[in-house]
């Protein structure tokens, strides 16, 4: 079904209807989301020692899966997190545990704070910000 105020409109309502639906999920809820995401990543890097992780960094509302990220980082992997860039652009940027975050990007996002200025461009258009 298509919104008749456009479809800039039906995605603000359908964000604003999924953040609801988040804020009701329990503490216990969220915690039990984020075991069984942990397990799940361990599992699909476990023969991948090469592989790199990309993830946004959980809202309040959402599981807290910075415990599974700290896993992977200590297993060797490399973990990119999303930096909004001027114009609603994104960027990733490397995390390792205890790395400076902040909240402020678009929607709300939690991104990792004090990324230098200098952005490599990678494979696929994606920009990917060193350390």
């Amino acid at each position: 079904m298509t919104d008749p105020r456009g479809p800039a409109e039906a995605k603000a309502r359908l964000r604003r209807e999924l953040m609801a639906a988040r804020a009701r999920r329990s503490r216990a809820a969220r915690e039990h989301a984020a075991v069984a995401f942990d397990r799940h990543l361990a599992e699909l890097l476990a023969d991948r020692p090469h592989l790199d992780v990309a993830a946004y960094l959980p809202l309040a509302t959402e599981p807290p899966l910075e415990p599974a990220l700290v896993t992977a980082h200590h297993r060797g992997h490399r973990i990119w997190v999303p930096v909004c860039e001027p114009g609603r652009r994104l960027s990733w940027a490397r995390w390792t545990p205890g790395t400076a975050v902040r909240t402020g990007g678009a929607g709300g996002l939690r991104e990792r704070a004090r990324v230098r200025a200098a952005a490599h461009t990678a494979a696929g258009g994606f920009r990917l910000r060193a350390d």
